[in-house]
């Protein structure tokens, strides 16, 4: 419960920082980035977890959630500044930093399961 109370304070500090609609074009380079090469990295890293390291199946997708992220501080270290008309590089960075610990998150689920 402290992980996941911490996991949404941490998430909605970054996302009040970002200061774009949630229907605006520039996310779709940030869910590509954070749903997609999430799923991807967690399949292999379960993958190599199963048929490698002869992990059972929950342990490799556990192992998998918790491998997949990329590190929170990219997410804060590069937010955009507030006022001015955000660069894309940097709210794709800060908000798939931000949305890669959310997505990983039902893996980490899944695994404990």
């Amino acid at each position: 419960m402290l992980a996941e109370g911490a996991l949404l304070i941490s998430l909605f500090a970054v996302g009040i920082k970002l200061e774009v609609p949630l229907l605006d074009r520039r996310w779709m380079a940030s869910v590509r980035l954070a749903f997609v090469s999430v799923a991807i990295t967690v399949g292999l890293i379960a993958a190599i977890g199963v048929f490698w390291l002869n992990l059972p199946l929950g342990a490799a997708i556990l192992l998998g959630g918790i491998l997949a992220p990329t590190d929170p501080v990219l997410a804060s270290g590069a937010q955009p500044e507030a006022g001015g008309a955000p660069d894309p590089v940097r709210f794709s960075l800060a908000s798939e930093g931000a949305l890669n610990d959310g997505s990983a998150f039902p893996f980490v689920l899944l695994g404990w399961a």
